[in-house]
């Protein structure tokens, strides 16, 4: 018979099985614990085996989920994550899964277990962060079941909570006006974050695509700026990184208007003079966007940057990022059609942007009932009154 059966004390057996080795030349051996008589313990051995061979029962193991979810995030080939996701898993891993339920075996752990380490959680955070939090658990799980060490994966059947999506916010067209207005009063030495909200504003980039722009990426002559990167606060190292962008879409050329380009000429003679001033202190980058002294800029600055303008100048209150949502609510208001709107925006398919500003779309559904009938009566000329007038 393969395998082997040991009495611990009466009527409770060890059960165990070896099926060969790993790579490394380690026995693969399962363990399971048996009550019963000598010859039912013979009999759930065969039974127990057979389990084994099909890959239906784990191999005995002392790994926490601590420890399932650790190796989830460092066993993988170099450059398969990017940093920032990283960055995530490990502070999903350190606040919401080791304190909670780290030490807990990964073989005993129950999708009742979870579902109450759940419902702990949506006491204290949002349902965005539990659910980022059991996808990655889930994903560990799926992991070690890929590599033949668990059957089922306890996260299949947690229900969690619902996210209540948010629309996106955006300004409108007369708010647009005022914070460009409010832009040309910007003193000389904010010109760095003037040209920042401008190509944020007119070519709608996320944060560290911004900052990822080098001057290689700027074409002055067609007016365009190239997404190559972006550039993130590295917290151990405590200065800005250089990433790849965050899809394969997000790798695009996208013009400017050219009324900005002697913006971003007097932000290359600013720099210049920076450089004279400081001399030896001056830090050399090829970032577009860098500090007084050189350096690639940070990330926390242009927000702190762009809510002292808008108390300055009592401007609707928005984020960086909102600046990137007005952008594309512009174009949609244009007509553009999603293809335009998904290259422009780096999107990486079209139901993004249908997903994030269906409400703009909405929005304009009188609009379109209004054509419609001007077009089939053959009033065309009544839904240019309307649009003049309004």
């Amino acid at each position: 018979m393969p395998g082997s059966k040991r009495e611990r004390s009466p009527g409770k057996w060890t059960l165990t099985v070896t099926l060969g080795t790993d790579y490394r030349g380690k026995q693969r051996r399962f363990n399971k614990t048996f009550h019963g008589t000598a010859a039912a313990a013979e009999k759930a051995l065969a039974v127990f085996y057979a389990e084994c061979l099909n890959g239906s029962i784990q191999q005995s193991s002392t790994m926490t989920i601590e420890q399932m979810v650790t190796s989830y995030i460092n066993d993988r080939p170099k450059g398969s994550l990017k940093q920032n996701t990283i960055d995530n898993y490990i502070q999903c891993r350190d606040v919401w899964i080791a304190p909670f339920i780290g030490s807990l075996l990964v073989r005993k752990a129950t999708p009742r277990m979870l579902q109450s380490w759940i419902v702990d959680l949506s006491q204290q955070v949002s349902p965005k962060t539990i659910i980022n939090t059991s996808s990655l658990l889930s994903a560990a799980f799926d992991r070690i079941i890929r590599l033949g060490e668990l059957a089922n994966n306890p996260c299949k059947r947690l229900v969690l909570p619902k996210v209540k999506k948010k629309e996106a916010e955006y300004m409108n067209e007369k708010e647009v006006r005022a914070f460009l207005a409010a832009l040309e009063e910007m003193p000389e030495y904010e010109i760095p974050f003037k040209v920042l909200f401008e190509i944020a504003l007119f070519c709608g980039l996320r944060k560290g695509e911004l900052l990822g722009l080098d001057w290689r990426d700027v074409d002055m002559a067609k007016c365009t700026v190239t997404v190559r990167q972006t550039r993130y606060w590295d917290k151990e190292q405590h200065g800005m990184r250089v990433d790849t962008p965050k899809t394969a879409k997000s790798f695009r050329t996208v013009s400017f208007p050219p009324e900005i380009k002697e913006d971003i000429k007097q932000l290359r003679s600013w720099y210049t003079e920076q450089n004279k001033l400081l001399g030896s202190e001056w830090i050399f980058s090829p970032a577009v966007f860098r500090t007084p002294f050189g350096a690639p800029m940070n990330d926390y600055s242009p927000l702190k940057v762009l809510h002292a303008l808008q108390e300055r100048h009592d401007l609707k209150k928005v984020t960086l990022h909102q600046l990137r949502h007005t952008n594309v609510s512009i174009m949609i208001s244009m007509g553009l059609d999603i293809k335009t709107i998904q290259a422009r925006g780096g999107y990486s398919n079209a139901s993004t942007p249908l997903n994030i500003y269906g409400h703009i779309y909405r929005n304009q559904d009188s609009e379109v009932a209004c054509k419609i009938y001007d077009i089939t009566t053959g009033k065309e000329q009544e839904c240019d009154k309307r649009a003049t007038n309004a």
